[in-house]
């Protein structure tokens, strides 16, 4: 029970605060310990030796001064808060700034259990406040988030320091019986002399019976005597509850007798691949609760007469040669919702085959429909082609907001079908991938990147596409302005000449886009100029004698809608005469060009 306050400590609690007498009586203390130094005559001699003990002085005093702030603030609403309460916060500051990250310095969320006796209290009672540890910083933090974690789950992360790896590895084996997450970067490969003693060969077989989550990454470096690690065989039975794996420039096991619980499996260019197609189709079998599978040039050679059904996929990225990519797809049974990303990094050979496969994807029972397409020129040679169908608007503006190369998508997400290959001089293979979807159900078309592709096949192409009430350009910061001014001149050329010249009937016009409502052009330039028979034309002279065109065939404008761009105002009235023109704040209004006389030119006149 609480002892009453004496009265004499009543009236002392209530006095009026004295600064003077306080800052007095400090001072006198200060004096009286550091007198024998503030006496000492400054000399080259023994600065060092002043200057040392001065430390040490005030490293005491700075303790003192943390405790007096620690009884301080112990009288302050915050550090009255119920210690269940405190747990709670504690939790969600620790993993938005933790201890050895970049946010509130190397202490991260420890600094609050600086504020008084009873956060440090509360915080050093809880070992899962501890347990998120980083194999970046220094020896002292590492041993001391191990040691208050306690027997807690652990998540260890961070990119390795060679000097430091056999360390920490080691560390990481004693307690790996209750890592939870382990995501290493940058681990040093042994040599084939160091195998059979390296911590790395050693933590690829070790029992991780807590392990959920593993993402382990080699140095991209491999010396001629380096070994080839490989994840170890009983492994997945000895992680049972391991959700999560991803290795790059590791090898996958796939002697895989039992089931696992795998959920995401990313395993990118393993030094070696010793298993055969069906070997890794088989050790498929064992993951029937994947939902996400991406192989790097992960694949072997050679095709497979094995099927496997994979219901719970939802995700499939496949980067890797021709023939590879064409069979590990064509031996999976797919979920109607699965989404399909195929990367072909050779010069395609067996298109037939990619379009059988893409139809067959397409005819799986219950498959929503791809409504939007997008075709990209991913390179500066416009050689390789992505090829996108998506079921849903937005991931498709997802994929065109990425600027990586991760597949960083969610496998609740709508079906997406997409094909990235080399064409090169095959130039009839993406109007034949197109021809595929069904001409009525598709809404949206954007191409992106003025590719050699397009030109020789667009007007072939929006005449299958012939029902889209949307378009869009999107133009790169590597395309090639002749070519991008040749697209964009083949993109309203050919409706232009579909159209007719306007002086013939109007039922002899063929209904280019009827259905098109929004052209939506980002980062063009608009001053561009391509010669032409009567001399040269430009971007704004293009588009003005496609809307006249439209007009004459009695088809609807679709409404102008420009971002990213540099315009001039004689431009934007020139279209409004034939569309409505939307702009906003991404685009830049230039000076106008001016002949003698001060009256605007037209930048389509010569």
């Amino acid at each position: 029970m609480a002892q009453p306050e004496s009265a004499e400590g009543i009236s002392t609690l209530y006095d009026p605060i004295d600064k003077d007498a306080a800052e007095q009586h400090w001072s006198q203390v200060f004096r009286s310990r550091t007198a024998p130094l503030a006496d000492i005559a400054p000399s080259m001699g023994r600065s060092s030796t002043v200057v040392g003990r001065w430390n040490v002085e005030i490293e005491a005093m700075e303790r003192q001064v943390l405790a007096a702030k620690q009884l301080r603030n112990s009288h302050t609403l915050p550090c009255m808060v119920p210690s269940e309460v405190l747990v709670h916060i504690f939790q969600h500051l620790a993993r938005a700034a933790p201890v050895g990250g970049t946010t509130l310095g190397n202490l991260g969320w420890a600094v609050v259990s600086h504020v008084c006796r009873h956060f440090r209290a509360v915080a050093l009672a809880h070992g899962t406040l501890w347990s998120r540890l980083s194999i970046s910083g220094n020896y002292t933090l590492w041993d001391t988030l191990l040691s208050r974690s306690r027997d807690a789950l652990i998540s260890i992360y961070g990119r390795m320091i060679p000097s430091r790896a056999s360390r920490y590895i080691g560390s990481v084996l004693q307690h790996i019986a209750r890592v939870q997450t382990l995501d290493i970067d940058q681990i040093p490969v042994p040599s084939r002399v160091e195998e059979g003693d390296h911590s790395l060969i050693h933590l690829l077989q070790a029992p991780a019976s807590e392990l959920r989550r593993l993402k382990l990454v080699t140095e991209h470096y491999y010396a001629s005597d380096s070994v080839r690690p490989e994840l170890g065989r009983d492994f997945l039975r000895a992680a049972p509850k391991l959700v999560y794996l991803d290795l790059l420039r590791i090898a996958m096991c796939w002697s895989i007798s039992s089931p696992t619980n795998l959920r995401s499996l990313v395993l990118s260019e393993p030094r070696e691949i010793k298993f055969s197609l069906d070997d890794i189709l088989r050790g498929l079998q064992c993951m029937p609760a994947l939902e996400l599978l991406c192989l790097t040039f992960a694949l072997p050679d050679g095709r497979s007469a094995v099927r496997v059904s994979l219901p719970h996929l939802r995700i499939l990225v496949i980067n890797d040669m021709d023939e590879r990519c064409l069979s590990f797809w064509s031996s999976l049974i797919l979920h109607p919702m699965c989404s399909v990303y195929v990367n072909i990094t050779d010069l395609i050979e067996d298109d037939s085959t990619l379009r059988t496969l893409m139809q067959n994807h397409l005819a799986i029972p219950g498959r929503p429909s791809f409504r939007h397409i997008s075709v990209e020129n991913v390179d500066y040679n416009g050689d390789n082609i992505n090829l996108a169908a998506h079921s849903d608007w937005d991931t498709m503006m997802q994929d065109a907001s990425r600027d990586d190369s991760d597949h960083k998508h969610d496998v609740d997400q709508n079906p997406v079908l997409s094909v990235t290959y080399r064409a090169m001089f095959k130039t009839w293979i993406l109007p034949s991938l197109i021809q595929i979807f069904p001409n009525e159900v598709i809404e949206t078309l954007c191409l992106t990147g003025g590719s050699r592709q397009l030109p020789d096949h667009l007007a072939q192409i929006l005449s299958h596409l012939s029902q889209i009430s949307f378009l869009k350009l999107i133009s790169t910061p590597f395309d090639d302005n002749e070519t991008l001014m040749t697209y964009l001149c083949s993109l309203f050329q050919c409706q232009t000449e579909l159209l007719g010249t306007g002086e013939a009937e109007s039922g002899t016009y063929e209904n280019v886009l009827p259905s098109l409502r929004i052209l939506h052009l980002e980062c063009i330039r608009f001053d561009l100029r391509r010669r032409s028979d009567g001399g040269s034309i430009t971007v704004v002279d293009t588009l003005n004698n496609a809307f006249k065109r439209r007009r004459v065939a009695g088809l609807s404008n679709p409404t102008l809608k420009i971002t990213g761009s540099e315009l001039k105002e004689s431009w934007v009235r020139a279209w409004k005469e034939w569309v409505d023109v939307e702009y906003d704040d991404s685009c830049y209004i230039t000076a106008e060009d001016h002949v003698s006389g001060g009256e605007s030119a037209s930048d389509g006149e010569e």
